[in-house]
């Protein structure tokens, strides 16, 4: 006589296994994703969110001959500030990027003396919105330098 053993019936109450570690994955990357925000390599770029400023600006040397140059095209700085910053000269549409007005200010400083050619340093905005517009010049500092 055989004797047939009968297997018990699998519980169907709890679900298998991998539908349980599937849901927690699913759950730790809405969390991750969500929670950190700019957690690398989990970021949302918020750089990318913003948009462009409408006017932007830049310091430039004029010559006596009105040519435009580089800060850095010149040396032997020695010059009388028409105020201690861009912005507070020329208004809210001349400013600078912060770092960028900081790194040329201490330029002017590592590069001070005594300079024979008498030139301007000057803030020119562009208005981006408006692409027909010229570019506006506001007189930063009178300034004498040499030509490098």
């Amino acid at each position: 006589m055989q004797t047939v053993t009968q297997l018990p019936e699998p519980d169907r109450s709890r679900p298998p296994l991998a539908w349980v570690v599937a849901l927690a994955v699913f759950v730790t990357y809405v969390v991750a994703a969500r929670g950190p925000r700019n957690l690398f390599p989990l970021s949302v770029f918020d750089m990318y969110q913003g948009h462009a400023p409408a006017v932007v600006a830049r310091m430039l040397v004029l010559d006596a001959d009105g040519r435009a140059d580089e800060v850095d095209a010149f040396e032997d700085w020695s010059c009388t500030w028409e105020a201690e910053s861009v912005e507070a000269t020329c208004g809210p549409e001349h400013r600078l990027l912060d770092y960028v007005e900081r790194d040329q200010r201490q330029y002017l400083q590592r590069n001070a003396g005594q300079g024979d050619v008498p030139v301007t340093l000057v803030s020119r905005a562009y208005r981006l919105d408006e692409p027909a517009t010229d570019a506006e010049d506001c007189v930063v500092a009178r300034c004498r330098a040499r030509r490098r």
